[in-house]
């Protein structure tokens, strides 16, 4: 297949592959939620906590899928999901922060940390060039 003007090196490569994996994970754990559900008690509680697992649901969804969309764009070679990678990978980066908070917590926001410094290292050493 011809060149069509479009590389990244491999940094930039890794950091698509690390950002497919979470948008894979997150997709994962959206269809997780799919099967809570709540009782058929007809309670008050119940609506609520049926709603909130849905809205969470798709919350979970959506960022799944702007993940996979961005890590796929990455390995397109398209610079502006070099740049959006590297923001998830901040946003990621705080959302682990709390996990050192509680001694149950330190491998996984140990593993988190690792992940978001990694995909911002990758993506903002990584070139791209369309």
């Amino acid at each position: 297949m011809p060149s069509q003007g479009k590389s990244r090196d491999g940094k930039a490569t890794a950091a698509g592959v690390l950002v497919v994996i979470q948008g894979a994970l997150w997709l994962i754990g959206g269809l997780f939620l799919l099967s809570f559900r709540t009782s058929d008690l007809g309670s008050w509680a119940d609506d609520i906590a049926g709603g909130v697992i849905t809205f969470l649901t798709i919350i979970v969804l959506l960022i799944g899928a702007a993940c996979l969309w961005v890590g796929i764009s990455l390995l397109r070679a398209k610079r502006w999901a070099r740049v959006t990678a590297i923001v998830i990978g901040g946003i990621d980066l705080l959302m682990t922060i709390p996990a050192f908070a509680s001694a149950d917590g330190i491998g996984s926001g140990l593993v988190g940390l690792i992940w978001s410094v990694a995909i911002i290292y990758l993506a903002a050493a990584g070139t791209v060039s369309e």
